[in-house]
């Protein structure tokens, strides 16, 4: 190697070592993406690194373009640490599409091995910032009719088509239950309503419905009308209804009442008897084909509404009553019915209602928390003693009566025995 050579290998090693040197400190910046969509957030971390304890930091980054703008302070300060390195971060959120530009400015450090602060290099890093990627829209089957619609053994009226949403079908008194079938045009569409019906005297709505794909419904209806060649009616107040002869489970039943049969204008009824309170349900149907639990008396043919509501382990079924003493009459409205309400103010909380309890068969007021939603037998120590004090009253009156009539019938055999000595007096 010439002497020019060896010259110019020196100088390299020597810029080489000095940079090492130099470069024992450094501060760097650099995003967690370098690409982001606008309206994304972007997260920024700046680093100080140091062979040395780094004693203090000073300085700043900042971010701007893009519509977007932020950064922090780089400060740092702990004389008995000899941490090697600290970080800072700081985030942004771009408005538009561009660049954006992050700088470190007027970084310095003190190191553990030096007496006062050195500038270190600035750093910058920079971030792209695009448009989001445009999505095409899904398109959905809006397809929600019907491909074909069957009652098992039954033709329905009109001839089924998919644009007809209405038909009607008459059956015999006997048919208790039919089998719909179903099936969509579109095999991205769903159906409901289908598979076997239970049927009441009378008509019965029967509804399909079909979901297309992209959620538009479409409703086809069977009338289904079962024939009841000899019908019961019944008038109660302005409203006429019809006796339900076969429930099947239209209606849920009730606890503790037992099927029994009755007859009814001498047709056999499917009936419903409490033993605990001997209260016989019938089912009607009104016009609108909705069906309720009436009360049936069998000796005066009379029919009543059935209203109960079920709270915790009491079920009560309402009864009329008069307004108790010091109570006040209002309503209640719960388990969707309108009920008597009995309280001693009306901001009172704490009422009373009039029942029996169908478990038990006991008759009474039972008290009712609006509150904590609580029924349970009303109690009143007033009533109590007042009926022992009648009891009492009752049995010093028997005694007194039985004391008068004691001593009517000695005087009336004392005066008997004066009457007959005197007589006897007479004939001597």
């Amino acid at each position: 190697m010439n002497k020019k050579g060896l010259k110019l290998l020196i100088a390299t090693l020597a810029i080489v070592i000095g940079t090492k040197q130099v470069h024992a400190s450094s501060v760097s910046i650099s995003p967690s993406q370098s690409s982001i969509t606008k309206g994304n957030i972007v997260k920024i971390t700046v680093r100080v690194n140091s062979d040395g304890g780094i004693y203090t930091i000073g300085g700043s980054a900042s971010c701007s373009g893009a519509g977007a703008s932020g950064g922090t302070d780089l400060h740092f300060e702990d004389l008995n640490t000899s941490a090697k390195s600290k970080t800072f971060s700081f985030n942004i959120k771009p408005t538009t599409t561009g660049t954006i530009t992050c700088t470190t400015s007027n970084v310095s450090i003190r190191e553990l091995s030096k007496e006062s602060e050195y500038a270190l290099n600035n750093a910058s890093t920079t971030i792209n910032v695009v448009e989001p990627a445009k999505v095409t829209p899904k398109e959905y089957d809006s397809n929600n009719n019907l491909k074909s619609l069957t009652i098992d053994g039954q033709s329905i009226e009109p001839a089924f088509n998919k644009d007809t949403t209405e038909y009607k079908l008459s059956l015999d008194q006997s048919v208790e239950k039919i089998n719909v079938q179903a099936s969509a045009e579109s095999g991205k569409a769903s159906v409901s309503g289908t598979g076997e019906k239970t049927l009441s005297q009378g008509e019965n709505t029967i509804e399909i419905k079909v979901t297309a794909e992209n959620g538009n419904e479409k409703v086809y209806k069977i009338i289904v009308t079962v024939e009841d060649k000899h019908p019961i009616s019944v008038k109660i107040g302005k409203n006429t209804y019809t006796v339900v002869k076969k429930n099947n489970n239209l209606i849920d039943k009730l606890e503790n009442y037992e099927e029994v049969t009755i007859k009814i204008d001498d047709q056999d009824v499917i009936a419903y008897k409490n033993n605990k309170t001997n209260v016989l349900l019938v089912i009607l149907k009104d016009k609108e084909n909705k069906l309720a639990y009436y009360t049936y008396n069998e000796q005066t043919k009379k029919y009543e509404e059935y209203h109960y509501i079920k709270v915790g382990n009491i079920t009560l079924q309402i009864l009329p009553s008069k307004t108790p003493e010091k109570y006040l009459k209002d309503t209640l409205k719960i388990q969707n019915q309108t009920i008597d309400y009995y309280k001693i103010s009306k901001k009172n909380k704490i009422g009373l209602i009039y029942g029996t309890n169908i478990k038990t068969g006991n008759t009474g007021y039972y008290v009712y928390d609006t509150e904590e939603e609580t029924l349970s037998r009303y109690y009143n120590p007033e009533v109590k003693v007042y009926k022992q004090e009648l009891k009492q009253l009752k049995e010093y009156t028997m005694i007194t009566i039985g004391v008068i009539a004691f001593l009517s019938i000695i005087v009336i055999i004392c005066s008997l025995q004066k009457e007959k000595k005197k007589k006897h007096l007479k004939t001597m």
